[in-house]
């Protein structure tokens, strides 16, 4: 298998010691993609597959490794690094990381929102100034309340939550910021003015 460098699922893998099938990413033959979840986020990732590939999970020490690597003189496409995921091992060139078996991996077809569902829009922003944004308005756990405009390019106002937030977490006076919204292309634009949200 290979995958591009720049590429870390193993931030969306879950922590929870208690829930080890969401603790490490999960490679899936089938759909071509390494998949990593932790319950509130899940990350999608292409990937290259050899005929040797079978799915299942990927240790995170193999894809430090895989990154690194991937950054040697040597290789010649330093973008993409290679793990051979037997069905016991993972292997990185001379390292061998054994496939434990935690379980069923999610259905991450139930998971993921259809493409291009009614009412939807894109918005681009960047995630960073977000972030800081829910430190500096005092988000505690850093969850955040977002007014998404319908307009591609309006401002979003932005609140400080906690999960089962309402409307005094919005109210008049509350700390808030606002967070401005980068270009998109010209195909997310027209389809956003298709679905008549501009």
């Amino acid at each position: 298998m290979k995958m591009a460098t720049k590429y870390k699922p193993e931030l969306c893998a879950s922590k929870d010691k208690s829930r080890p099938v969401l603790s490490e990413p999960h490679l899936s033959v089938e759909a071509g993609r390494v998949y990593a979840t932790n319950g509130h986020m899940l990350c999608s990732l292409p990937v290259e597959l050899d005929s040797t590939d079978t799915s299942g999970e990927l240790a995170r020490a193999a894809l430090v490794v895989m990154r690194k690597s991937a950054a040697h003189p040597d290789n010649q496409d330093r973008t993409m690094g290679a793990i051979a995921a037997g069905a016991q091992f993972v292997e990185v060139g001379t390292q061998r990381h054994k496939r434990q078996s935690m379980g069923i991996f999610p259905d991450v077809a139930v998971v993921v929102p259809a493409a291009d569902r009614p009412g939807s829009r894109y918005v681009c922003f960047n995630a960073g100034y977000l972030l800081k944004m829910a430190k500096a308005i005092g988000a505690a756990s850093d969850i955040v309340i977002l007014e998404v405009p319908v307009g591609s390019l309006e401002a979003m106002r932005v609140w400080a939550g906690e999960s089962g937030s309402d409307v005094e977490a919005i109210a008049p006076g509350a700390a808030m910021g606002v967070l401005m919204p980068c270009m998109l292309g010209d195909g997310l634009r027209e389809r956003n003015a298709r679905a008549g949200l501009g």
